[in-house]
């Protein structure tokens, strides 16, 4: 075991062993987190080749497409999970290769140096030789198992509190954007690269997007691509954005489209959206939600609103269809996905909490000039430009999908190069 490893090891012991237990019985915060992970099952019989560990949704997207390249080659695979939002999908993926993966919730609560007492080992279950992390989930007890470590979309981003020395427990580092990969360059000797994976990944879902788009062609094709704006990943605190009447005006007199997709999609996060838009738009426009028994073609015929899109799934794909985007939640903790309405086609959008998206610097560092930042929401159509994006940025954004996919194949190779030593 290396030394880092066994003084990250002494530090989880002495500062979450006294910890987890009294949280995972007296809060309710705790018990319902002790109970998640308790949902564990081990499989003795199961030998991995490569485990891989995710945090969140956005995560899970990154590393998607390594996960589903060594799983379609027969290779078992272990996945860890810390969060719940992504259960499901990696229940899903579980149950699509049932032979291949298995799927453990991460000890955080309950962790313990053996199975017992309401304790659970990853140590006794993890049988991968290999584990490869992603971002920057630096969990000590990760990083204590007795095992070799890579690292993919690497970010230095809001982290100086960790110590550089941690990063030479990576076998290799593939760097999150060009950006970040200078940050590492300075001090990591290692094997390092850069891709964002999910440029591939995306690439594939709005190549193969015409089907799931069907049902909105005749309702968009009123106006041109160029025309049309969509509010991506929005929450109500964005629909200040209707606060100009300028672009209530555009709206109303059909100069421009604009559809809006919540981020969240419960019934009181859509309730928020529906009064804080009729709030800012005084509730002289219509808002249109999409569903079978709306018919909003006739209905924006008679009388031109906003549509309110609420299928899950399917914002990635929609973005083909808007010329401009907003990407929500700029004005919380951090923008959503800027990468997706980007290789998408569209003239991107967003509010200034930018800080921690390495799709920012990303975009930021190939085109420039079709990203803004909107720094008062209210302002939002002063920087909006209704003009279509030149064929030679459309053709640079496609030469990014290709070189990706080939950067994606010398990776696949660096792991299994890993792997066979």
């Amino acid at each position: 075991m290396k030394f880092w490893q066994k003084l990250v090891n002494m530090f989880w012991a002495l500062q979450y062993l006294p910890l987890g237990w009294p949280f995972s019985m007296l809060l309710p915060w705790g018990r319902k987190r002790a109970k998640f992970e308790r949902k564990n099952q081990s499989d003795p019989l199961f030998k991995a080749d490569l485990a891989f560990e995710i945090s969140s949704e956005g995560e899970f997207e990154q590393i998607y497409p390594l996960l589903e390249h060594f799983l379609a080659q027969g290779t078992p695979v272990e996945l860890i999970y810390s969060s719940e939002s992504v259960e499901e999908k990696c229940q899903r993926l579980e149950q699509k290769y049932p032979q291949t993966l298995r799927i453990f919730r991460l000890p955080l609560l309950t962790h313990f140096f053996f199975n017992a007492l309401g304790g659970q080992s990853l140590k006794s279950w993890i049988s991968a030789p290999f584990l490869i992390l992603c971002r920057y989930d630096f969990y000590p007890q990760l990083l204590s198992l007795n095992i070799r470590f890579g690292l993919v979309s690497a970010s230095l981003k809001g982290k100086k509190w960790v110590n550089r020395r941690l990063y030479n427990l990576f076998d290799f580092i593939v760097c999150a954007s060009p950006k970040e990969e200078k940050r590492f360059k300075s001090f990591y000797k290692g094997d390092l690269s850069v891709l964002d994976f999910r440029v591939s990944r995306i690439g594939d879902r709005v190549e193969s997007a015409d089907d799931k788009l069907t049902p909105y062609f005749e309702l968009l094709n009123e106006l041109p691509k160029h025309q049309r704006l969509i509010l991506g990943s929005c929450w109500p605190i964005e629909m200040e954005l209707f606060a100009d009447p300028r672009l209530r005006e555009d709206i109303l007199g059909k100069k421009i489209l604009v559809a809006m997709a919540p981020h969240s999609l419960n019934e009181t996060s859509l309730n928020e959206i529906k009064q804080s838009f009729n709030k800012f738009t005084g509730g002289k426009i219509p808002l249109y939600e999409l569903n079978e028994s709306v018919d909003a073609a006739a209905l924006m015929q008679e009388k031109p609103g906003v549509l309110m899109i609420t299928s899950k799934g399917i914002l990635c794909e929609l973005y083909k269809l808007f010329g401009g985007s907003y990407v929500g939640g700029g004005f919380g903790r951090s923008i959503h996905s800027v990468l997706e309405p980007y290789l998408a086609g569209s003239r991107v959008y967003c509010g200034p909490k930018t800080f921690r998206s390495t799709e920012y610097d990303f975009i930021l560092s190939h085109s420039p000039a079709y990203i803004h930042v909107v720094r008062e929401l209210g302002q939002f159509y002063d920087s909006y430009i209704d003009e279509t994006i030149e064929a030679h940025e459309i053709d640079k954004r496609e030469t990014i999908i290709v070189e990706s996919r080939s950067k994606f194949r010398r990776i696949v190779s660096l792991i299994d190069g890993k792997l066979n030593e």
